[in-house]
């Protein structure tokens, strides 16, 4: 009976040098990366798609330094990143959001088209982006007044616009 023969992999280290090898199915392939439960960011969401492939795959990683799976990814994609890119998503979503009640504060009665408006939020009641932007907003807006902490955590986990939009006009 013949052996087979395994490959073997050598890696030289100093003494208390951690070494990683970095093979994860993302590896190489990251197109973003966000945190999904703000403010604790204990969850990333990444996004990430073969070489030549349009089909964004999505992947779910909890923030644990002990897990060599996430390791591989902070090897790639620090974190720095991840909270440069949601400051900005967020101021992004604050200058829209002023932008727009200006506009709609200052826009006369008659050429506000309200079906639009309802059109508009029903085909995106569930965009997570959408959604995800306009927590975002609520929370910058709401953060100067003294809202309790339960309505917080309600914003935070509604999952759809009209929702989020009851919350923040007590409806």
């Amino acid at each position: 009976m013949q052996q087979q023969l395994q490959p073997i992999n050598l890696q030289f280290k100093k003494p208390n040098e951690k070494v990683y090898i970095m093979s994860q199915v993302f590896t190489n392939k990251i197109k973003s990366a966000r945190f999904i439960d703000t403010p604790t960011n204990s969850v990333i969401e990444l996004l990430y798609s073969a070489e030549g492939n349009s089909i964004l795959t999505q992947f779910h990683l909890n923030v644990d330094f002990s897990d060599p799976t996430f390791l591989d990814f902070i090897e790639e994609w620090p974190l720095e990143k991840i909270e440069k890119q949601a400051a900005a998503a967020a101021q992004v979503a604050k200058d829209i959001s002023s932008q727009a009640r200006k506009e709609w504060e200052n826009a006369p009665a008659s050429s506000i088209n309200i079906a639009n408006v309802l059109k508009t939020i029903d085909k995106h009641n569930t965009n997570k982006e959408a959604v995800f932007e306009t927590k975002l907003a609520i929370l910058e807006e709401l953060s100067g007044t003294k809202v309790e902490k339960a309505m917080q955590l309600k914003i935070r986990k509604c999952k759809n616009l009209k929702g989020l939009l009851g919350l923040y006009y007590g409806i």
